[in-house]
């Protein structure tokens, strides 16, 4: 969840109240049209095992690196997505042709300015609308949900420029822009001014600059910042431990994070599904599968309910200790929660059930993933053929192998050389010939491994 949202979400509405300023700054009409964005971006968190046999090893290590750019190009992908939609979303309004007379108009000048031109300075100087503290905090949150760091930075420069002084809130929204770009240390400089500025740091402060830590994998500096803002007598709520429970997830630090989590209940602050969905994950990333089902008991016992972050990440967890049994519960339990699983989940779950040996039952739970409408993904299938052919379940390989070609799901490299490296067990000599021809219709590039498996049934031939 975005955690500037939720941050807004803890001073109920009702007890918020206009002060003069306030009034005046948004110009007299209705304040700025914002847009408002939540996303969620899913890892696909599955990974094979090692492999025997040096073609194979050779095929599922290009497979391996191949598939780790392709996830991480997703979720850059994924990224920009969100960041065009926001811009999308903002740049409907029409290009202004006069200065600005209120918020709204001077928001839609920021928008069409372009950082580092000098063109943000010039709207704000030509501007008939003078904005206060209130207005110009408002202007760098709209920045930072569009990705605009370098805007938010432009504006607070304006600001400071025009003799307006920033307050801990105005800080604070400008350290949480950085932080959503993952500008991490653009938001510690931004910390560091705030504190020469003789500006107290709050709770939202701190959030906000230890989740731009997590978001750029910097645990080690989220936990100074954590241990800081203890020693300054500010207590931490949920959103700031769950901020810094994710910072050590994504540091690799699953013992740190328990210990926070430790914390965390010691203060007698509730956790919510953020923190478990955090904890979860840095058991996951770690293949900790008891501690994750620990604190997924845990999470039932709070009542408090699982996602479908939440399953993915013990499904991965449970492909990861081959944890079958596990991983078959989880499809009740998400049943019970009427959650469908998706193909990440799906895939998690059959890698767990054929890694542990039980074959039939992995391609069982294939085919009743293709009859819910779930479409199956290259490392679902290849995830069966892999451990198929490492394991001596060759005909198990080929007949997955024709599931994908009826479903039209292309293989790569690594897939293609199992499923060749079973033809071989088999000795499945004519089998080779209409797998080279089947990929080589499809534009698949092979290697070296597939290559001398193919000449080598040529010879048998």
């Amino acid at each position: 969840e975005d955690e500037w949202q939720v941050v807004e979400k803890r001073r109920p509405r009702k007890d918020v109240k206009e002060t003069k300023d306030v009034r005046d700054n948004r110009g007299g009409s209705g304040g700025a049209q914002e847009v408002v964005k939540q996303s969620r971006n899913r890892e696909n968190t599955h990974q094979g095992g090692q492999v025997s046999g040096s073609a194979s090893h050779r095929a599922d290590k290009g497979g391996s690196e191949k598939g780790k750019a392709e996830r991480q190009g997703s979720r850059r992908d994924n990224r920009d997505k969100d960041r065009a939609i926001d811009s999308a979303a903002e740049t409907r309004r029409p290009r202004p042709t006069e200065p600005p007379k209120d918020l709204d108009s001077l928001t839609a000048a920021v928008q069409w300015a372009t950082p580092g031109t000098g063109e943000i300075a010039d709207v704000i100087r030509n501007s008939v609308f003078k904005p206060g503290a209130p207005a110009y905090t408002t202007l760098i949150k709209s920045c930072g949900r569009a990705g605009h760091w370098e805007k938010a930075l432009e504006l607070f420069e304006s600001m400071e420029a025009q003799g307006v002084k920033p307050n801990t809130i105005t800080y604070s929204a400008l350290i949480n822009a950085c932080g959503k770009s993952r500008q991490w240390e653009k938001a510690l400089e931004v910390f560091d001014q705030m504190n020469d500025s003789g500006i107290s740091a709050n709770i939202y402060t701190y959030s906000a600059l230890i989740s731009a830590c997590a978001k750029g994998r910097q645990w080690d500096k989220a936990l100074e910042i954590f241990e800081s803002m203890q020693s300054s007598g500010v207590k931490a709520d949920a959103i700031t431990y769950s901020a810094m429970i994710s910072a050590c997830e994504k540091g690799k630090q699953w013992q740190k994070a328990l210990e926070v989590f430790a914390q965390m209940q010691t203060e007698g602050v509730e956790a919510n599904t953020i923190t478990f969905n955090s904890l979860l994950s840095a058991c996951e990333r770690s293949g900790q599968w008891q501690m994750a089902f620990e604190l997924y008991d845990k999470m039932k016992e709070a009542e408090i309910l699982a996602d479908r972050i939440s399953f993915a990440a013990l499904a991965s967890v449970c492909d990861k200790g081959k944890q079958k049994n596990k991983a078959l519960q989880l499809l009740d339990d998400m049943a019970a929660a009427r959650i469908e699983p998706d193909a990440v989940i799906y895939t998690s779950i059959i890698g767990a059930c054929v890694k542990a040996g039980f074959m039939d039952q992995g391609i069982e739970i294939l085919k009743n993933m293709i009859s819910s409408d779930v479409k199956p993904n290259t490392a679902t299938y290849s995830t069966i053929i892999q451990t198929a052919d490492r394991n001596g379940y060759w005909s198990q390989a080929l007949k997955v192998y024709e599931i994908m070609k009826h479903n039209r799901e292309d293989p790569n490299t690594s897939t293609v050389t199992h499923v060749l490296g079973a033809c071989t067990k088999v000795f499945q000599w004519q089998k080779y010939l209409e797998v080279y021809k089947h990929v080589s219709g499809l534009g698949i590039e092979l290697d070296a491994a597939a290559y001398g498996l193919i000449l080598g049934a040529c010879e048998k031939l």
